[in-house]
């Protein structure tokens, strides 16, 4: 069954990075991280899809979707045990994956730090670290 956890008042500074630790359901359609000042300003949006194969990743500013910017390296695979990495730097988000894949994302609401942590869908949390 799918777990949901919500993180509010975090006030996260730049240089942090946040590890995201859970397995993957058998059969998934999606999960996502989502990171921000609340759940209507999201600066990133972190979304694996798997009935695209692709990693889909968005800002939510005010009420309002973004431009998404699609990766097209997908390293998930449904019933197993993962690993994300998020490194907020103040501009941007860099997100390492499995494999050593890694992108980058803007900071595109210019936060100056993080209070809202999300993470739901196909996902079952096992750990959150803060470093």
């Amino acid at each position: 069954m799918p777990q949901e956890i919500c993180l509010i008042n975090m006030n996260l500074h730049p240089e942090v990075c946040v590890k995201v630790q859970g397995d993957i359901l058998p059969n998934p359609q999606k999960f996502q991280i989502d990171l921000g000042k609340d759940k209507f300003n999201l600066s990133l949006h972190f979304n694996p899809r798997f009935y695209q194969n692709a990693i889909v990743c968005n800002s939510f500013i005010d009420g309002q979707w973004g431009e998404e910017q699609q990766e097209d390296t997908f390293p998930f695979k449904g019933g197993t045990t993962t690993e994300i990495s998020i490194i907020f730097d103040g501009s941007k988000f860099l997100i390492k994956l499995p494999g050593g894949y890694q992108f980058t994302f803007p900071n595109r609401q210019n936060l100056e730090d993080l209070d809202y942590l999300s993470v739901n869908g196909d996902f079952n949390v096992k750990r959150v670290d803060f470093d």
